[in-house]
């Protein structure tokens, strides 16, 4: 069994648990995996001002669930870069 720890619940940490399930299904092994944030979601507060924006392309943060960018567009939002508070209603 492999011991890991994530730092950060927030759309990177959650990919990087994602893949590092997928890639240990896919290998057959056994992983102990814990996220560690401290829960106030402060990166991403549904309170934030409007204009407080994600500091990368929208297109980039993905899970397996599909990319933020689509869900996004699927909502009208015609940016890249969209509030930060976005982030947290997805």
């Amino acid at each position: 069994m492999i011991k890991v720890a994530i730092i950060g619940g927030g759309p990177r940490g959650l990919w990087a648990a994602e893949e590092l399930l997928e890639l240990a299904r896919q290998r057959s092994v056994d992983v102990d995996l814990h996220v560690y944030d401290d829960g106030f979601g402060v990166a991403y507060s549904l309170d934030q001002p409007e204009e407080w924006l994600v500091n990368v392309r929208s297109s980039i943060i993905r899970t397996q669930l599909g990319s933020f960018d689509g869900w996004l567009r699927a909502r009208g939002v015609g940016t890249d870069f969209p509030p930060r508070r976005m982030v947290g209603g997805a």
